[in-house]
């Protein structure tokens, strides 16, 4: 399907009943959250104050960082710079506070809450609350878990699509009924009606909460929005945005900033025909690229000039040069060896990145992990917090205590912190009490002595055989997906694609995200891109690159 096709308003003229829509079109580092912030600051200059503004994203991390920077932007304090930045969810959650439709955060319900463990209960089915987001898990090769995950998982999508439970088979296959037909469309609905009545009061999911914004009419009560990554909305949240921009209590006016080739969201209904479409009166565009030099950007934009649904629409690069290379590596030996001379030559970037590893699928992403782990390559995972990365919890600061034993040197490195790492993890059935003591073991004794899970154990012994040590944060493992938003100085991109990836791709229920995915890998890099081949046994390469990387304008470069 093309994906302007079933757009909502997909006119450009004016329409006499909305608020004045600005597009800003913008491209991997092309400053459109700068010319956002520009914006906010022309408007605060016209006259209008911090609070008749509201900027909103789709991230936790995204708000955070808008935050911080609407501090100068408006030159105000901390606090109220931040209740100018919102997620896009955030925003219908306090409408509906604001106007009593939830009165208390207990009717707020994340996954795996208590109201989700006590319907499967009482149902009969299984369900680990522990589970990760079920729509995340579905969208490459892992399974949908337990039985309630895949029940979860439908009611979200038939949510962001705004379907009834009648339509559940028209869900994608990554997103599986959880039983028979009849009896799934009588689970959604008894789910429905448990969260509404079970407690004596209405609890709502995030998708709950937003239909309820839109069904009410709730608009924020500001002047102007500000709406980065516009390309991800979904029809659910497509239509609470009309709700903003329509009728008698819309905004004035709303920016909608994105760039629909990096709209990757599909497994949850995300679409980029909302961006491409929707009714606007003015465009502002941020198409050259301040992170990807020539070389990088030539490769990207002929990954999406490989496909007739997506357009690079001009995305270029402000500076000349970087490396593009394919390099074949077949075992985690010979990733790992080329992975080191890579960590040592480029130096890291504001956020300390140095090294992006990014694959299709989290599966393929745990197998990376695990190689580096076996050959002593520490590193950090996307999308975790700090107590669950793989060098979380002071491990690094053992490493660094063990390794200062071995060679028999002073630490010079937060040596108190260091020596209370070590201390806090000495068993107690050992005979050594004290950090001092160790300094006669060799230190694979020590750690065989030491309080660690067997996976610490296993990336502390691995860390010690390596020829060199790195930061953990300098090295960054994931999907393709997980690394949205981010860059490195150098990025591997593996190209192979499971089966069931690859099978979607070739019958074209999925083809045109395959693109976008891969450039939105590709455009990570800020001077270096090396796309693996090879590297598992099963699947598929990314069929643009199976004869060659695709490079701007027809060129084919590294067949």
């Amino acid at each position: 399907m093309n994906i302007t096709e079933g757009t909502e308003h997909a006119e450009t003229s004016a329409d006499t009943d909305r608020a004045k829509v600005v597009r800003v079109v913008g491209c991997p580092s092309g400053g459109k959250t700068t010319r956002l912030l520009d914006l906010v600051e022309q408007h605060a200059a016209d006259g209008k104050a911090p609070e008749d503004m509201l900027y909103l994203t789709f991230t936790r991390s995204g708000k955070t960082e808008v935050a911080e920077r609407l501090t100068t932007t408006l030159d105000c304090d901390e606090e109220r710079a931040e209740g100018r930045a919102s997620t896009f969810h955030g925003a219908a959650c306090s409408a509906c506070y604001r106007t009593g439709v939830i009165d208390e955060g207990e009717q707020i319900i994340p996954l795996g809450s208590d109201t989700h463990i006590a319907f499967c209960e009482q149902v009969g089915f299984s369900y680990d609350p522990d589970y990760r987001d079920p729509l995340i898990e579905t969208r490459d090769d892992d399974t949908a878990g337990d039985p309630g995950s895949q029940l979860f998982a439908l009611a979200d999508w038939l949510r962001y699509t705004r379907n009834p439970p009648e339509a559940c088979t028209k869900a994608p296959s990554a997103v599986p009924m959880p039983a028979p037909y009849n009896q799934t469309v009588r689970l959604l609905r008894e789910w429905d009606t448990f969260k509404r009545s079970a407690y004596g009061r209405p609890r709502f999911e995030h998708a709950d909460y937003v239909d309820a914004a839109i069904d009410g009419g709730l608009v924020p009560k500001v002047d102007v929005l500000f709406i980065d990554e516009f390309q991800d909305l979904c029809p659910q949240e497509y239509a609470l945005y009309d709700t903003w921009i329509r009728g008698r209590n819309r905004v004035e006016t709303a920016y909608i900033a994105g760039d629909a080739n990096q709209s990757v969201y599909g497994f949850r209904a995300g679409t980029p025909r909302y961006f491409i479409g929707t009714s606007r009166d003015d465009e502002i565009e941020q198409l050259v690229s301040y992170r990807c030099p020539a070389e990088i950007v030539s490769v990207a934009r002929g990954v999406l000039e490989a496909h007739p649904d997506t357009d690079p629409n001009g995305f270029t690069a402000a500076r000349d040069g970087g490396t593009v290379e394919r390099v074949r590596l077949q075992t985690p030996r010979e990733l790992t060896d080329r992975l080191w001379s890579d960590i040592i030559t480029h130096d890291p970037n504001d956020d300390g990145h140095r090294v992006f590893l990014l694959t299709r699928t989290n599966k393929q992403a745990r197998s990376v992990a695990s190689a580096l782990d076996n050959c002593g390559v520490p590193h950090s995972y996307f999308g975790r917090n700090e107590s669950n990365q793989p060098w979380g919890d002071g491990l690094a600061l053992v490493y660094r205590g063990t390794e200062a034993i071995g060679r028999e040197q002073e630490i010079q490195y937060k040596p108190a912190e260091i020596k209370r790492a070590v201390q806090e993890r000495i068993t107690a059935s050992s005979e050594i009490e004290t950090y001092d003591e160790l300094n006669a073991l060799d230190p694979t004794k020590i750690v065989k002595r030491l309080d660690l899970y067997w996976s610490e154990r296993k990336r502390l012994l691995g860390a010690l055989s390596a020829p060199n040590w790195c930061n953990p944060n300098h090295v960054s493992v994931g999907t393709m997906h997980s690394a949205k938003g981010l860059e490195a100085p150098c990025v591997y991109l593996f190209d192979t694609m499971p089966h069931s990836v690859y099978e979607s791709y070739i019958d074209g229920t999925n083809a045109d995200e395959e693109h976008r995915v891969y450039y939105v890998g590709a455009s990570r890099a800020s001077e270096t891109l090396r796309v693996v081949s090879d590297y598992w046994v099963g699947g598929e390469p990314f069929p643009p690159f199976a004869d060659g990387l695709p490079a701007a304008d027809g060129e084919v470069l590294h067949r």
